[in-house]
């Protein structure tokens, strides 16, 4: 079976700073993030305890920018799916894959975030997806 579902993502603040290091403030990290997969119209936390990757994610440094790793939402029976991003203390999130499913392929082929088309197959854009966060909010 070939898959090929994940996206990665950087998070940078408007001064350029990557959130997912550490060392800046507001820093996303994996015990601040949540995601949550929308089926059927309705909202459900991601935590498989079973998986390598409970949250469907991990952050990594080992490109040599920190980045996250996320494995989107997959339904059988569809050719779209999205996933929502709770990242830190930051807005909810919105990222919409279009994917092929069949008996031995799964790959995500276009991905949105926040409603803009930011990686396409077809047109040859970077797998890598650089989202900026200008403001946090309090929960």
């Amino acid at each position: 079976m070939v898959r090929e579902t994940d996206i990665r993502l950087i998070f940078e603040g408007s001064d350029g700073d990557n959130l997912l290091n550490a060392k800046t403030s507001n820093t996303i990290t994996e015990p601040n993030t949540n995601l949550y997969y929308l089926s059927n119209g309705e909202k459900k936390k991601i935590f498989n305890a079973n998986h390598d990757y409970p949250k469907q994610f991990y952050i990594t440094n080992e490109s040599g920018k920190h980045e996250m790793i996320l494995f989107p939402h997959i339904e059988n029976d569809q050719d779209t799916a999205r996933t929502l991003i709770k990242a830190g203390n930051f807005p909810l999130d919105t990222l919409k894959v279009e994917y092929e499913h069949s008996k031995n392929v799964i790959a995500v082929y276009r991905v949105w975030y926040n409603g803009e088309l930011k990686w396409d197959t077809t047109k040859g854009t970077d797998r890598k997806i650089v989202v900026t966060k200008s403001s946090s909010q309090t929960d």
